[in-house]
């Protein structure tokens, strides 16, 4: 409860300060420069880097999203993005020479005139560029702090679950939005369930009320591939398999019996017809996302 006394004051401060954006600063009120997640490793060398009206990119050609990142990133200054060789204003580069030996790690220089990134792998590039990329996005005017950045992470993964097996394909354009954000915080995991709503060949699961389409699910599958976010698929398979209750023979041939509803619903194991029909369903997602898991969910499987 908030007293009255402070909701009248709060009231008498917004009327006296109104609603402004305040411009954020590239720097904490130590001078560090304001980085998220932070890096492992940042030395400040002194100076700016100052944007020029043309900025020329090198990258590799399997990382084209990151030319497309900085394009939007420097709109605001008017700058334009071209690609260059490796003469450019900004240089990515495989190289194991003072990089992190860390496969995701990378190292980040901005002197006064080039900004260079250098890592391992491609993903040590593209965390590379997610540093660079939140800098830019920091900073209130065309130009950049000095700095050398070491940078690797903590943990190899890093992602959340995210269920869209009630999601419409209306809706993915917004879901990729959050990758990408995902992505921009270096995460690099996502735990997938897609369950009735995947796109089985052929459908038994007749009765589903919405299902994606191939080319949706290999656009989203290329989409994280791009943003290096690996997809492991998830599934419900002897506990809680709502999914398997869209099939037409799932109350005469597939269910263990007992409680009946959604959540808990569970397949009797001792049911050829459930077992091939789960078979299926994962040999289908594996197909199509090459997982280097699959992750099979009996939670509460004691609820049949």
């Amino acid at each position: 409860v908030i007293p009255t006394m402070l909701l009248a004051a709060t009231a008498s401060l917004a009327a006296d300060f109104p609603a402004t954006v305040l411009p954020v600063e590239n720097t904490r009120l130590d001078g560090r420069t304001v980085l998220v997640p932070e890096v492992q490793q940042i030395k400040q060398t002194g100076g700016s880097f100052k944007i020029p009206k043309i900025v020329t990119i090198a990258v590799p050609a399997s990382e084209s999203l990151i030319a497309e990142q900085l394009v939007n990133a420097l709109k605001r200054f008017d700058v334009i993005v071209a690609l260059g060789d490796d003469d450019t204003t900004c240089r990515f580069a495989l190289s194991e020479k003072d990089t992190p030996t860390h496969p995701q790690g990378y190292r980040l220089v901005i002197d006064g005139t080039q900004i260079v990134v250098t890592a391992r792998s491609t993903d040590g590039l593209f965390y590379g560029a997610q540093t660079l990329l939140n800098m830019i996005r920091n900073t209130t005017k065309p130009e950049l702090d000095c700095v050398t950045i070491n940078d690797w992470p903590d943990f190899d993964r890093r992602g959340y679950f995210m269920t869209i097996r009630n999601m419409k394909s209306e809706a993915l354009p917004a879901f990729k939005k959050s990758l990408d954000a995902m992505a921009s915080l270096k995460l690099n995991w996502l735990l997938l369930s897609i369950e009735e709503a995947f796109p089985y060949e052929p459908n038994s699961l007749v009765n589903r009320p919405n299902a994606f389409t191939r080319e949706e699910m290999l656009d989203l599958a290329e989409f994280c591939r791009a943003h290096h976010i690996e997809i492991t698929p998830s599934m419900q398979l002897w506990s809680h398999a709502r999914w398997m209750t869209y099939h037409p023979d799932w109350e005469s041939k597939m269910t263990e019996g007992g409680p009946s509803s959604s959540w808990s619903c569970q397949l009797c194991p001792h049911s050829q017809e459930a077992n091939d029909l789960t078979a299926e369903a994962v040999k289908q997602q594996i197909e199509l996302f090459k997982p280097k898991v699959f992750f099979m969910m009996t939670d509460e499987i004691f609820l049949g």
